[in-house]
């Protein structure tokens, strides 16, 4: 008596199998025939938490590296096998990935490098110029609205862009700020509350609500850096600070350089004003400029760490600074840092 084919087995057994997966072999589950395809998100009960996705050459091969379990994985994607421009990360939210072709080119698009599915923006007018970008909702969703924002160097001229799914064009909006400046920083925004959330170079937030499209600088909380000089780019959060979502509230993240701990705040919205903070409750971070995340429960040993973009030579080893011992994992001196690369958090819906 034969067995029936694995490709029939019930669709209730698949999903139990599924289940009692590793991580990654939850994610190559669905590619293995069409009938193990039908099961729902194999990974919407998994543990997950952001891999470091970074590509290199223009083979469509993305590496993925798990900073948790401090190992490597390889994932075809087509759309980045091209004999044209490179493609460039730029944000990361819900396991999509906003990325463009070429670094000043006007085409850009968002997708799930898990699926593989693509939702394709109008092209811009000009050429991909945001300081950050990122969307309210999966960019397959009717509601979802995509949100890149910059400003002038000094702060006084600030731009946004909004684009929803069935529009031909970008929306953009402009607001001067002669009297109060605001230099957006160089990270992305967060989606908090039906709003976009934007950090300042000097550690203030503004707001854009995209139902009726205005954009406010709150006159709280005070900046971190009140007296930066904007006009000088070698300064105290010109380039490393860092905008993180993490459970029902903000954390913002500045740095200066690796000889230097990061200075972390937590905003208290009662007082509308950051708080600096020595721990974070056994939280991680995974702070870069194109994408930051926050994970509330990262494990046995994971936690009170501030993850970045970086690993050891030998790729085994990710690079954080530990808030509990005040020392960086490895030495930043001793560190790899892909030239092209993002936070994504896995997901197959």
């Amino acid at each position: 008596m034969s067995l029936p084919p694995w490709q029939d087995l019930p669709l209730e057994l698949l999903e139990l199998v599924a289940s009692n997966l590793s991580l990654v072999d939850r994610i190559r589950f669905p590619a293995v025939c069409k009938s193990w395809s039908k099961i729902s998100n194999p990974i919407g009960q998994a543990k997950v938490w952001p891999w470091l996705m970074h590509i290199s050459k223009q083979d469509g091969e993305c590496q993925m590296f798990d900073p948790l379990r401090g190992e490597q994985y390889t994932l075809q994607v087509k759309k980045f096998k091209t004999e044209s421009d490179r493609h460039f990360f730029r944000s990361a939210k819900d396991g999509w990935v906003v990325a463009s072709a070429g670094l000043d080119n006007n085409d850009i698009f968002v997708i799930n490098p898990f699926t593989q599915d693509i939702v394709k923006p109008p092209m811009f007018e000009w050429y991909y110029r945001f300081h950050g970008v990122t969307f309210s909702s999966t960019p397959a969703s009717p509601d979802s609205v995509i949100f890149g924002v910059c400003s002038s160097p000094n702060g006084k001229y600030v731009s946004m862009e909004t684009w929803r799914p069935e529009e031909d064009l970008w929306s953009q909006f402009e607001s001067e700020h002669e009297e109060r400046p605001f230099p957006v920083a160089y990270n992305n925004p967060i989606y908090f509350r039906g709003e976009f959330y934007c950090l300042g170079r000097k550690g203030n937030l503004a707001i854009f609500n995209p139902d009726d499209n205005t954009w406010r600088v709150l006159d709280k909380p005070e900046p971190v850096y009140a007296e930066l000089q904007v006009f000088d780019d070698d300064h105290e959060g010109a380039t490393f600070c860092y905008l993180v979502e993490l459970g029902e509230g903000l954390i913002s993240v500045f740095m200066r350089n690796a000889d230097e701990p990061p200075r972390v705040f937590k905003l208290d919205e009662m007082k509308m004003a950051w708080i600096e903070v020595e721990d974070i409750g056994g939280a991680a971070l995974f702070v870069d400029y194109r994408a930051s995340f926050g994970l509330l429960s990262p494990g046995a040993g994971n936690g009170n760490r501030i993850y970045f973009p970086r690993y050891s030579e030998d790729g085994k080893h990710a690079a954080f600074y530990d808030m509990e011992t005040k020392v960086y994992h490895p030495t930043f001196y001793g560190v790899k840092e892909p030239l092209n690369c993002v936070w994504v958090v896995p997901n197959l819906q």
